[in-house]
């Protein structure tokens, strides 16, 4: 096999694409530092504030398409003529190393170790995630659309789309006190404890890309679409059939790429309270049978999936999705 292999003449209908894996590839690294205080307050509590930063380079990004026409090669007609490697199809780097991170944070944190029957940890973190790689898992709050024009990667950075701005975590554990002399006590409400698990945090980034991609560029990812203003409403005018402002985007001119960015526009938060409720029946001395009740998303509070974010597509800036509803559950345990 030479580089002559499955190449055709130019101008010739291409019959092979190219898939390779760099031999000398770029090796992935971090640079993770972080600062924290922590100061005691009373005989159980302990309050911190920290910061945390994690810059990640040469992180593999997928493959990435390199034989696009460049752009000041863009036009009407035959762009297969026009490409770097005009013989072959897609011409594609495995994995290739090129993609970056920047995470910084500043996190608020209180715990309350167990004392009197009571525990509880907080934690409030405002960070930001800016970077032009993609995520894995990333589009449970927002997406990954990352590529654009291969010749302009400024363009693909952006929020990740993990980029939380705002989190709030909070879980606590409550005993009803019942002291051993009280034995009557004891027998009504000795035993019972309450547990709390609260997660608040805002929506993640999306990217409004077009349904047809008309550069004739045979580029390396989907095209953006114009954007005319900020396209985020406020909240207050956000509606599952309309979650952003539609009529701030439009397809760019034929032959051109679009100027929106990456991760402009924000889906929905997540506000979600799961309690649970036990009750110990002791039968000797270690042992013990444990009824136990648990609600998650107990107000059934609905947390809606980004909105379709495709540009000509049917249901174009509705939400079509959301998080599960009130679930409730009950066990008994026998501990021995």
């Amino acid at each position: 096999l030479n580089d002559g292999f499955g190449a055709v003449r130019v101008g010739d209908r291409v019959t092979t694409n190219v898939d390779f894996f760099e031999r000398k590839r770029a090796t992935t690294y971090s640079m993770q530092f972080n600062l924290g205080i922590q100061r005691q307050v009373g005989r159980d509590t302990m309050v911190e504030i920290s910061y945390l930063g994690n810059l990640s380079r040469k992180i593999p990004n997928g493959a990435l398409q390199l034989n696009q026409v460049p752009p000041d090669k863009m036009g009407p007609g035959n762009a297969q003529v026009r490409r770097p490697f005009p013989q072959f199809g897609n011409v594609s780097s495995a994995s290739a190393p090129i993609g970056m991170n920047n995470y910084h944070s500043g996190m608020i944190r209180a715990e309350k170790r167990f004392s009197r029957g009571f525990s509880f940890l907080g934690s409030y973190t405002f960070s930001r995630t800016i970077g032009n790689a993609t995520n894995a898992g990333g589009d449970v709050y927002g997406d990954n659309q990352v590529y654009m024009d291969l010749y302009n990667r400024k363009l693909d950075r952006g929020p990740d789309a993990l980029d939380i701005v705002h989190r709030f975590a909070w879980s606590s554990v409550y005993e009803l006190p019942v002291k051993p002399q009280q034995r009557w006590l004891k027998a009504f409400i000795g035993g019972w404890s309450v547990g709390s698990i609260v997660n608040m945090q805002s929506g993640g980034p999306f990217t409004v890309a077009t349904q047809v991609n008309n550069t004739n560029a045979f580029s390396a990812g989907a095209n953006r679409a114009n954007v005319l203003r900020d396209g985020n409403l406020p909240k207050d005018q956000r509606k599952v059939e309309r979650w952003f402002d539609t009529s701030a985007f439009v397809d760019p001119p034929p032959y051109t790429f679009g100027n929106a960015g990456r991760g402009i526009l924000r889906a929905d938060g997540r506000i979600n309270f799961d309690f649970s409720i036990s009750k110990n029946f002791p039968f000797k001395e270690r042992n013990y049978v444990q009824f136990r009740g648990e609600l998650f998303n107990a107000f059934n509070h609905p947390d809606f999936a980004p909105p379709n974010h495709t540009l000509g597509a049917s249901g174009f800036g509705a939400v079509s999705s959301a998080t599960a509803g009130r679930t409730v559950q009950f066990g008994l345990r026998i501990v021995f």
